[in-house]
């Protein structure tokens, strides 16, 4: 939903899946999915004397005492930040968010696939001077990229230029008598059972029945359901979307005792198939950090890393100018003008903007091929504090709980999470 201008893209012309027409428009739903609290979701500017839209910018408010107060665009997902025709447009909608975050006390993060042109936005920013807030200055960072692979129309054509290692773990599950299912909401329950046990068996908090039904409702044409089964039990699933020209898979998970029966080739296969036919040009398999086990997993598929340019409007406090800041985004840090590195880069950053790349919750993932979610830094790069080090024994203890009850406390808290 993120606003994507008309004619902006669609998909091939093909057949197959569940998803809307190439070419057609999203609309976004009246109602917000119910994890999420999103008041003043939606921006738009107009353009006299017709209103017609020229940028949107979606946003989520999430505020909670464990992980801060913030307005993300949007969370779960990797890139749906800022869309407008031109600079102008674009200005007054990271203004109007500005504005907005200022109004909340929150602090400010888009997602955005391409960078920003930082230095026009630091114009929109209030001063000190004025009374009001600082943004602080910082760095890209370059931790998390998003993989992506660019579609033949011919599913064969993938086939064959996949490496004879991984058409091997497509072969192997079927040959044990493993089959795939696609659908909607009658998969739901299907779905719901892997996915949160394995997010359970990961640490992590999983969204609600609830949500991924208001999901499905709210897009009937763009989601698809898979579901991987041996011998009549459900031990895969993944949760697909059509965003215009590519199709994206924001959850997926599978049993770990299955891991050794290659479940997520199986599904990662079918899925690619399936948007070969209909018509796609990209699927995203979501973002990962450069060298970890997820990386790889999905790098196999012939697919590419591209940076993601994930940017937050950290206000500076206002008691002491050289006090350090951080920004309240669980897994990234964010220092304000007082730290020793910002004052080596401010020279050749635009002022403005600190520019961080978080850490994703596991549902965002594909699973790795062990079933794991990596959680070290990959060797010859920094460490990054990521959710799982600050909340490592809340990670372990996790692990530990019934699933009634994770089930029942986890959408508490993951709404609450970028």
């Amino acid at each position: 939903t993120g606003g994507r201008r008309q004619g902006s893209g669609g998909r091939r012309q093909g057949s197959g899946g569940r998803h809307q027409a190439p070419g057609t428009r999203h609309q976004a739903p009246d109602h917000q999915t119910p994890d999420h609290q999103a008041p003043g979701s939606r921006h738009q500017t107009t353009r006299p004397p017709a209103h017609q839209i020229v940028g949107v910018l979606p946003l989520v408010w999430q505020k909670s005492w464990l992980f801060g107060n913030r307005l993300v665009s949007l969370p779960t997902f990797d890139t749906t930040g800022v869309v407008a025709d031109d600079p102008e447009a674009q200005d007054l909608l990271i203004a109007r968010a500005l504005e907005l975050a200022s109004e909340l006390g929150a602090e400010l993060l888009l997602r955005q696939l391409e960078p920003l042109d930082a230095a026009p936005r630091a114009r929109h920013c209030p001063t000190e001077a004025g009374g009001g807030s600082q943004v602080a200055a910082g760095r890209v960072g370059k931790d998390k990229v998003l993989i992506r692979v660019e579609l033949p129309s011919d599913a064969g054509a993938l086939w064959r230029s996949l490496k004879a290692k991984v058409r091997n773990q497509v072969r192997k599950p079927q040959k044990q008598g493993l089959s795939v299912d696609r659908g909607g909401e009658e998969l739901l329950e299907d779905f719901y059972r892997v996915y949160s046990a394995n997010m359970r068996d990961l640490g992590s908090p999983p969204h609600s029945r609830r949500f991924f039904r208001a999901v499905l409702e709210a897009f009937r044409d763009e989601t698809t359901i898979y579901v991987v089964r041996l011998e009549g039990r459900t031990v895969g699933a993944g949760f697909t979307m059509a965003n215009g020209d590519r199709l994206e898979i924001p959850w997926a998970s599978s049993l770990r005792r299955y891991n050794p029966y290659c479940v997520n080739h199986l599904m990662y296969w079918h899925i690619l198939e399936d948007a070969c036919q209909a018509g796609y040009r990209w699927f995203h398999f979501g973002r990962s950090t450069e060298g970890s086990g997820q990386y790889r997993f999905k790098m196999q598929w012939r697919a590419e890393a591209v940076p993601l340019h994930w940017y937050c409007f950290a206000p500076e406090p206002k008691a002491k100018k050289n006090s350090r800041q951080r920004c309240q985004v669980p897994g990234a840090r964010c220092q304000g003008p007082g730290s020793t590195q910002q004052a080596a880069e401010s020279g050749a950053q635009a002022a403005g903007v600190a520019a961080i790349v978080g850490t994703p919750t596991p549902d965002s993932c594909p699973l790795t091929p062990d079933g794991h979610q990596s959680t070290s830094p990959p060797v010859g790069r920094p460490h990054i504090t990521t959710v799982q080090d600050r909340y490592s024994w809340a990670t372990a203890a996790w692990r530990r709980l019934p699933l009634w009850f994770v089930r029942w406390l986890g959408p508490k808290i993951i709404a609450k999470v970028p």
